[in-house]
């Protein structure tokens, strides 16, 4: 299924709305051109289209200068309870394993547009990111998140303790490719920038 073909609650818009509010972005700024209402975010029953939330993905980069690590620094921020019912499922699982496929199971009632799946490679799990034929700014930015955001709910699940063997981001030229320091470390593993592909891997007894 591709990420066009389905709704998305108004989580993901919400978070944004969030992040720009820190940063001294006006919502309406935010939501300008994307045909979304405050009514409609506040709405949890609300169906928003994919263009919609990358519209004010868009509106977000651009009043803040399209600054580095932002979609990490977003789905960092994303826990179980940002995602309703699918995320309470998550933690309700009884190991991380189960956590794992359900997520992967029911993905589409999230904001991911990437294909995720799940590999076992010895004694360790690594899950891919595919992200969308995108403007380059926008398939960093929700990448970033979907990795981020990943790491939050594994940490929720595994709890304290858990932590990544390694988080691959894809390397590129120009500053959207680059993390700022504070986002260096993050699961516990270093970031590298310089990867050929978008992955992530923990020790696979954690399953």
């Amino acid at each position: 299924m591709s990420f066009w073909d389905f709704a998305r609650d108004p989580s993901g818009v919400l978070k944004l709305l969030e992040v720009g509010s820190e940063r001294g972005v006006q919502q309406g700024s935010l939501l300008l051109g994307s045909r979304i209402t405050l009514e409609q975010l506040n709405d949890p029953n609300s169906a928003l289209s994919a263009t919609q939330e990358l519209k004010v993905i868009g509106n977000l980069q651009r009043h803040l200068g399209r600054p580095p690590g932002l979609g990490l620094d977003i789905g960092l921020r994303c826990h179980f309870s940002t995602f309703g019912m699918w995320g309470y499922g998550l933690v309700s699982s009884a190991t991380l394993g189960e956590a794992v496929d359900m997520a992967l199971r029911y993905i589409h009632l999230t904001f991911a547009y990437s294909v995720i799946e799940k590999v076992i490679r010895g004694d360790q799990v690594l899950l891919t990111f595919s992200p969308p034929d995108l403007a380059p700014n926008l398939k960093r930015f929700v990448v970033e998140r979907e990795m981020g955001t990943a790491v939050a709910l594994l940490q929720d699940v595994g709890g304290p303790k858990f932590e990544l063997s390694s988080f691959c981001l894809e390397g590129g030229k120009g500053r959207i490719y680059g993390v700022p320091e504070r986002l260096r470390i993050v699961g516990g593993a270093e970031v590298s920038t310089s990867s050929n592909n978008y992955c992530l891997s923990f020790p696979a007894q954690w399953l």
